[in-house]
This record gives C-alpha cells, structure tokens and sequence, in this order.
C-alpha cells in the first residue's frame, strides 16, 4: 500500500510539474483534478507510518519570531502598492465618512449585506485617520494583521509542543502560502485576517490558563470580525484532547458566549444574515449538496491547500521547478512517516476551520475565494512543520523546498493581484465604463463590478 502511494504520488506530481513547464492543456486539462490526487495521496501515506516524536520544551528565543517578522513583509513589499480593487472603495470611502452615530451602528443596526462584523469596521475607520486614500498605507495595515497572525501561529506550534525548526516552518508556510494575495492584499479580506487574530489570541489563552473572562474577551471580538470565528471552541477542544487535559470546563464560558452572541445576531439581522443564495433569498450557510461538499471538502479543500497555485495564463519556471521539488520533498516526508497524533491533529484544525464555508471549496485554477483558506492553513502549518522533528540535512532541504514553493506560489499569485490592480486603476481614471459592463472577477482576482461608484468619487477629489 505505502509503495503504490508512493507511486502514486510520484507520477501524479511528476504530471503536474509537467503540465506547469509545459503550458496549458499539456497532459492533462484540469490541474486542480490532479493536484487533488496527488494531496490525498500524500496526506494518506503520511499516516500509514507513525514516529513517535518527542515533545519539545517552551522556551522563549528571540530569532524565530525576527525571521517570521522580517521575511513575511519582505516577501509582499513588491505587492503594497498597487491600485485599489472591488470593495475595497467602498469599505475605504464608508471609513472615511463614519462619525460616531455610524461606528455605533455597526453594532447595533442590521448591516445591508446582513453580515454583523463590527470590530472589523471599527478597524477601518480608525484606520481612515491615518491611512488616508493611500493604497500602500491600506494594505500595510493589513499585513501587520498578517504579520501578527504569523507570530501568534508560531506560539500556537508551540504550545501543541512542536521543535522550533518544525514551528517556524510551520508559521513560514501559513505566511508564505499563495493564497495569500486575496487574503492579505485585498484590503476588503480584513475580516478573515482579524478573526484569525483575536481566535488565536483565545486558543493561546485558554492553552496558557488565563483567566476565563480573558479568553472570552478575544472571542468576542473574533466573533464580531467574521462568523468562522464560531469554530474556535471546537479547535480548542481538539488540542486539549491532544494535550490530555480536561475539556469542557475550559471551553464552557466560551460556549456561553457564543450561544449568547448568536441569540443576539440572529435578533438583529431576522435570521442568521450572511450570504444569500440569489435564486431563493435562503442563508448560503444552510445551502448542501452531499456530492458537492465532499468534492469541496477532500480533494479540491487540500489541492488548494497544499498547492495554491493561480494557473491562469501559466506559471513562471521558477513556479513550476520549485513545485516539482516541494513534491519530492513532500514524498520523503510522507514516506519517512509523522507524529500520528499531530498529524491528525493539523489535519482536524483544518477540517474544522473549513466547515462553515464548505460551500466555497471547490476553489477553481484561478483560486478565488481563496481567502476562506486562511484559518485552515493553521492547520496546515501544524500539520507540515510536525514532520520536522529534528534538524538534519534531509529535513533541512525538505522544509527549505516547501518554502521555496510557496514563495514562488506567492510570487506568481501576487503578479495578477498587481496586473488586475492597474488594470482596474486604469479603468477607474478613464471613467468612461458602465457598472454593468465591468467583470466581477478577473484572472481569479476582485474587479470592479463592485466598488465602482466610490472609485469614480475618490478620483473626482
């Protein structure tokens, strides 16, 4: 069994190298199809073989969080600048105009868009007194958000009681991965980005024993970032039962919460809000199809996970030599085995944190809507950098092809984010096109279908 996975794994990748050297519709149609394949291939070997790994001690250093903190704002300095794109004008232009009666709205008046994420447009507006119509000082608030994000990913590897060469790997992966230009660059994902933020911050809380009224502070305010937040309780049972340590009294207060906080949504928008299917006005949420979740959920959710490529128009050689090394490294890794029970436990932070948006998974070529990835890939993160146990020279250039592939992945992604910026700041400055003219999505990333209005104001001034 482990030799065809083997196999397996090694021709699909191989193909899939092949079909990024040689262009479109070389070998094989789809990459995404294939890309699944090979991901389940990996991820199932991974657990044939168990290492029993040992646990490593917390301790305080000071260079991995200097190399998390200077190599993730260097590797998206060349993306800060770029025009503005879809919803970012309007969040940017309501920002600007909030005065105190429209902050308190926020929280107590439904949101048109029936969504109830106050602390995130309480960002924003604080964010209007600085930043100004600024792209570059836009985005920079975003990656520091990201940034922080990757810190507290590092501790969270940390306090599951990986080697620090393993958490640094595993916060390098979650900063690095491609999908990140719709999460991070686009000024209107703030909301994933604060969720994470404050739903660590709990985990972390809760993991270090502080004190109840603490942990249900940062929930609170994850809770009003983005609805994903709701899954922190779960994830915080997950790694208390990895940590053999009691459960229910320590995520009790935080059910409470949320219980307390879902009542008062669902009084203020009439229902639960979110997303709207459009042919029958029903919550998105509550939409399910057997067939299309389990597509989303297992080979397209870890395709995109694990190779986050945009496949539009083809990808650079360094894309496409670096993918086929990070296969070769993910085959050794597979095949010399993992920690089982943090193996399992990455992949269950994963698959929790992808429940409440299994309806956006079948994530296509081009990876829109890649942003819903950004709370998974803390799983990711726990899940590859367990596998490095120790630092020798084999585990050394597996973590380093693995990171060299997201970077790449990164690089390519960030090149349409800019061309269909200055695309979109091109059509904003003509002023001559009609809205229902304008493309949602280009190139798998935000036009200008919305955003449009606000954009020719900015402009105007």
């Amino acid at each position: 069994m482990r030799t065809a996975l083997l196999l397996l794994l090694a021709l699909g990748g191989t193909l899939l190298a092949a079909r990024a050297l040689l262009g479109p519709y070389a070998l094989v149609h789809s990459p995404m199809n294939l890309e699944g394949i090979v991901a389940l291939a990996f991820l199932t070997l991974l657990l044939l073989r168990t290492r029993h790994h040992s646990a490593a001690p917390h301790a305080l250093n000071a260079w991995p969080i200097a190399v998390l903190a200077l190599s993730v704002p260097a590797a998206f300095s060349g993306s800060l600048d770029f025009p503005l794109l879809a919803d970012d004008y309007a969040h940017i232009w309501n920002a600007r105009h909030a005065d105190a009666s429209a902050i308190w709205a926020h929280f107590a008046a439904p949101e048109p868009d029936r969504f109830f994420r106050p602390a995130v447009y309480c960002s924003y507006a604080f964010d209007a007194l600085w930043a100004g119509i600024s792209p570059t000082a836009w985005r920079a608030g975003n990656l520091l958000w990201h940034i922080l994000n990757v810190l507290l990913v590092y501790w969270l590897c940390r306090a599951i009681g990986l080697v620090r060469a393993g958490a640094v790997l595993g916060a390098l992966l979650f900063g690095l991965h491609g999908s990140r230009p719709e999460a991070v660059t686009w000024v209107a994902a703030r909301f994933d980005l604060m969720a994470v933020t404050f739903g660590l911050a709990c985990i972390l809380a809760v993991l270090r024993g502080a004190r109840w009224w603490i942990s249900c502070h940062l929930l609170a305010l994850a809770l009003m970032s983005k609805e994903t937040a709701y899954v922190v309780p779960a994830l915080i049972a997950a790694i208390l039962w990895y940590r053999r340590e009691p459960i229910l009294k320590r995520i009790a207060p935080l059910i409470a919460l949320e219980a307390v906080a879902l009542a008062y949504r669902v009084w203020l928008l009439g229902g639960i809000g979110g997303y709207r299917d459009t042919a029958t006005g029903a919550a998105v949420v509550f939409k399910f199809s057997l067939a299309q979740t389990l597509n989303g959920l297992f080979p397209r959710f870890w395709a995109a996970m694990l190779f986050p490529l945009n496949w539009t128009g083809g990808l650079s050689p360094w894309a496409s030599v670096s993918l086929l090394f990070a296969i070769a490294a993910m085959a050794y890794l597979a095949w010399r085995g993992s920690d089982r029970r943090k193996a399992l436990l990455g992949i269950a932070i994963a698959f929790v944190c992808a429940l409440p948006v299994h309806q956006f998974l079948l994530i296509g070529p081009d990876l829109e809507k890649s942003r819903v990835l950004y709370f998974a890939t803390v799983g990711l993160a726990v899940l590859l950098g367990s596998l490095i146990d120790r630092l020798d020279w084999k585990l050394a250039a597996c973590a380093l092809a693995l990171v060299a592939f997201q970077l790449a992945a990164l690089e390519n992604n960030l090149r349409h984010w800019r061309e269909v910026g200055e695309l979109a700041g091109r059509t904003c400055a003509a002023g001559t096109a009609k809205p229902s003219e304008l493309p949602n999505v280009v190139d798998g990333v935000y036009f200008l279908h919305i955003g449009y209005a606000e954009c020719l104001k900015f402009n105007a001034k």
